[in-house]
Parts: C-alpha cells; sequence; structure tokens
C-alpha cells in the first residue's frame, strides 16, 4: 500500500459558526466520539461576535482530546462561504502536520465513518474522498450515499475528507 499524498494521516476539523449556541455541543460531542483514536486537530472560527457560542467553545477548547484547539473570532462575513473560507485559511497554516481537511457547520453532525475516509484515501492515494450523508426534511432523514454523491456531483463539504494540497 502506497501513502502518496498522506504521508502525514493527521486529521483536522474546520467549523465556522454563527449564532450556533443551540446546536454546537451536539456537533462537539459528535466530533469527539467521531475522532477518538486519531490524530487530529481542530479549528473553530466564529463569524462576528456571539458571547453564548464562544463560551460554550472556550470551555470545550479545556478538555477536547484534540492535540491542538484553535479558536478564532472574525468580524461578520458578508456570506457563509467567506466564513468558511477563513476555517480553511487557518487550516492551511496547520497542513504541514495536519493534512486532512473534515470542514463541518455548526450545526452538522459527524458520524464515526467518517475520519475512515481517510483509509480509502490512502488506499487509492487520492485528494478527495466523498462518504454518505444524511439530511433531514420534514419527512424524517433522507440517506445519500457516496455513490449519488460522486455520480450527481451532488455533496457538500461536510461528508468529505480533502486533502490540503488541492
Amino acid at each position: 500500500m502506497t501513502m502518496g499524498l498522506w504521508q502525514e494521516k493527521g486529521l483536522q476539523v474546520l467549523i465556522s459558526y454563527y449564532d450556533a449556541e443551540k446546536y454546537i455541543k451536539r456537533a462537539i460531542d459528535s466530533i469527539e466520539a467521531s475522532m477518538k483514536g486519531h490524530d487530529w486537530m481542530i479549528v473553530f472560527c466564529g463569524d462576528g461576535e456571539q458571547k453564548t457560542t464562544e463560551s460554550i467553545v472556550r470551555k470545550y477548547s479545556k478538555i477536547s482530546s484534540a492535540k491542538k484547539v484553535v479558536h478564532n473570532v472574525y468580524p461578520k462575513a458578508t456570506n457563509c462561504s467567506t466564513a468558511k473560507n477563513r476555517a480553511i485559511k487557518e487550516g492551511l497554516r496547520h497542513a504541514e502536520e495536519y493534512p486532512g481537511l473534515l470542514v463541518m457547520d455548526a450545526d452538522d453532525e459527524m458520524l464515526p465513518e467518517r475520519p475512515r475516509l481517510l483509509e480509502t484515501a490512502i488506499k487509492y492515494n487520492t485528494p478527495f474522498n466523498v462518504g454518505a450523508w444524511e439530511y433531514e426534511k420534514e419527512e424524517g432523514f433522507t440517506l445519500l450515499d457516496s455513490r449519488y454523491g460522486a455520480r450527481t456531483l451532488g455533496f457538500t463539504s461536510c461528508c468529505t475528507l480533502i486533502h490540503e494540497s488541492l
């Protein structure tokens, strides 16, 4: 098995947040459970000042199992893409040690399968890997598998592993 791109196997979880106090704890708990046993770090990027969410993130930062926690708060962005790009830009500062980028929103939940996307990326020496995901509609949850995402290019960053070289 060749390592190629993935000589370093560190993963980083990148979360931009805005008014997320209602659900960020659930996201954080799912990250902690899913990342258990992995070499990982987390980057939080606040999109504007939000005392309650910032307090939750600071409290979590002290007890996280992540090897490194970064928490920055920026002026309010004009759109969510700009906010996410700030998180990615911060993540790239740590890419030498943690080249695997797992981008999330503060209202997402991470499943244990997501960090295991790294195993497939190593096996096939690929810089990008799409996993399955669910989304919630009024009628309940809909599961979209990775084949659907690859076939239709209908996936989001919340279900992917991206190598920093992209």
